[in-house]
């Protein structure tokens, strides 16, 4: 493997953190997963699976923005060669005086040596399938993932809930449609693009994101949703936006947004209605679109629409 984000560290869902460790071992260089079990006031990162750490020394992830790293790297290697876990304290309490929390509090950290990488397929299998996931984890590194709704196993001593990573449906023409897509994929989120637009399907191809061109007012968004799917409509011809709203306001996604001004909003309200949409879905429709309203400038418009739908996968699936 020689992917330029994880040689950088860029990529930090628990997903990404698996695929790294199924990778090293399959490869014969070890895997040393670290899992934050624990923090105190001002710890960076909520307790779960946050890096993995090869035989080599690499590493993807990160707990304290670089506070703690390169000695959980140091103390990774030295269980993956005793090929045992290792708890690990940092901040208030700890032995470890010399290496500072600036931020104050505590870390506790437990550095597991990746004997059986069958808990992870089964982990990145249940993420990939984008079914909310549990991984259970014993004191003595065991390992136990399964969907959430499964009960806790018998040697668990921690148990962590882990959410697949936000899909967005980006379908519009322009640059704000363009720009959307770009820093979605930026902040880690799975981003497929519809654009009627020939322009803008070249340039989000440029990208290397899935786009599909849209061949009439009358065809269906050719994606399937699923309740972690947002959706952001950024047309500027509103004439497209009916039939993919009708299917959108009656399927899963947890987010549904649309573009435009309160008037254009008003006009696209009055044609579901008029399409016998019931008023329980079309108000699910944020419209204007964004978390600050009237917006004109693109790249602040894609901030203002990423900040929404963030915070509504927030609220409604407690994550991050």
């Amino acid at each position: 493997m020689d992917n330029p984000l994880i040689r950088h560290g860029c990529l930090f869902h628990p997903e990404d953190v698996a695929k790294f460790a199924i990778e090293a071992v399959r490869n014969h260089r070890g895997a040393v997963l670290i899992f934050v079990t624990g923090t105190g006031a001002g710890g960076v990162r909520a307790p779960g699976l946050r890096m993995a750490v090869d035989g080599a020394g690499r590493s993807i992830g990160y707990v304290s923005n670089g506070c703690v790293e390169a000695d959980i790297v140091s103390q990774a290697l030295e269980a993956l060669a005793a090929g045992a876990p290792r708890a690990i304290a940092y901040g208030e309490g700890s032995p470890n005086i010399d290496i500072r929390l600036p931020c104050g509090g505590r870390l506790d950290i437990l550095a597991v040596p990746l004997g059986d990488e069958a808990p992870l397929i089964d982990l990145v299998q249940l993420l990939d399938a984008r079914t909310i996931a549990t991984m259970d984890l014993g004191a003595d590194g065991s390992l136990h993932a399964a969907a959430e709704r499964s009960a806790t196993t018998p040697a668990a001593c921690w148990r962590f809930r882990i959410v697949p990573k936000i899909r967005l449906f980006v379908m519009g023409s322009g640059q704000e449609t363009v720009l959307l897509a770009k820093m979605a994929a930026a902040s880690d989120m799975q981003v497929q693009a519809y654009s009627p637009d020939t322009e803008t399907v070249a340039l989000i191809s440029a990208l290397s994101l899935p786009v599909a061109e849209a061949r009439g007012l009358a065809s269906p968004a050719p994606f399937e949703c699923d309740p972690l799917t947002a959706v952001a409509l950024m047309f500027h011809d509103h004439e497209w936006e009916l039939k993919i709203l009708q299917e959108m306001l009656s399927g899963p996604a947890f987010y549904i947004g649309a573009l435009g001004s309160v008037r254009a909003n008003q006009r696209r309200t009055q044609l579901l209605r008029d399409a016998a949409m019931p008023a329980e879905l079309i108000s699910r429709l944020k419209a204007p679109i964004g978390l600050i309203p009237r917006l004109r400038d693109p790249n602040l418009l894609a901030i203002s629409v990423l900040a929404e739908v963030t915070a509504e996968f927030q609220r409604k699936f407690d994550s991050f």
